[in-house]
């Protein structure tokens, strides 16, 4: 069963709404912030780190390549960090059979869903700002010098990425059973073919990342339409997970 009951809240029944999001979000972080959780994402995030670092001191186009890097493997790395928390937060509890007893407690339906997106954001964006931090470290006194004015976009890029990607993948697990194949199929097909096509690129996350990290593609649009339409973005995934707990909650999810 799960790690967490309710017994642990003995006046769950008259929690208001922030209040049951707080325990719900509490929840999620005593689940992930353990090392047999987090390994696999700490991995993730030293292994970009360290591309960063060779980039930088083994290639003679460094400044060009390692901008490309960041804008793909940094935003990429974050994601694939949500990918994995993000459905496993609702997963588990789904797989234990627990989640439809919790979606009984008052205002459940609506706090569970953005208590765990709040902790999941959070251990992404952690683990994004501090790779994006020591990718501009990296480059202090090379030919990639990255000057101070862009690590404020690096740093928004990561914040941003965090909060889209873990809203996103958390309520693909909500909607859908095999969510994981989901999740990569959506980040692969849509996010990512997506944000190559003219044509489609305004439906993709990764098209506004780009744009606030400075990469010029069409459909051309200004950093703060951007975060406008990534923060819209986050909202619509949170509501869609809402709407659908409101229904009958999904039993199991395939790994």
């Amino acid at each position: 069963m799960t790690a967490w009951s309710w017994a642990e809240a003995p006046e769950a029944r008259k929690l208001s709404l922030p209040a049951a999001i707080a325990v719900h979000m509490r929840v999620q972080l005593a689940r992930t912030l353990r090392l047999q959780t987090l390994w696999p994402w700490l991995a993730v995030m030293l292994a970009v780190t360290l591309g960063g670092w060779a980039i930088v001191h083994f290639s003679v186009e460094a400044a060009d390549r390692f901008a490309e890097f960041v804008h793909t493997w940094g935003v990429r790395a974050i994601a694939l960090v949500a990918l994995g928390v993000g459905t496993a937060a609702i997963r588990q509890d789904a797989e234990a059979g627990a989640l439809a007893f919790f979606l009984l407690r008052p205002q459940a339906k609506t706090a569970l869903p953005i208590g765990r997106w709040l902790a999941v954001t959070a251990v992404a964006g952690t683990l994004g700002e501090v790779a994006m931090l020591v990718l501009w470290l990296v480059t202090r006194g090379t030919s990639a010098q990255m000057p101070l004015s862009e690590l404020p976009a690096l740093l928004l890029a990561a914040a941003l990425a965090a909060a889209v990607y873990s809203a996103t993948f958390m309520t693909i697990a909500v909607w859908f059973r095999a969510a994981i194949g989901v999740s990569v199929g959506w980040l692969v097909v849509l996010d990512r073919l997506a944000s190559a096509s003219t044509s489609f690129a305004a439906v993709a996350p990764s098209h506004y990342l780009a744009t606030i990290l400075g990469e010029e593609s069409p459909p051309e649009t200004t950093v703060a339409a951007s975060v406008c339409a990534l923060v819209v973005w986050t909202a619509l995934m949170l509501f869609a997970a809402v709407v659908r707990l409101q229904r009958e909650p999904p039993v199991n999810n395939e790994p």
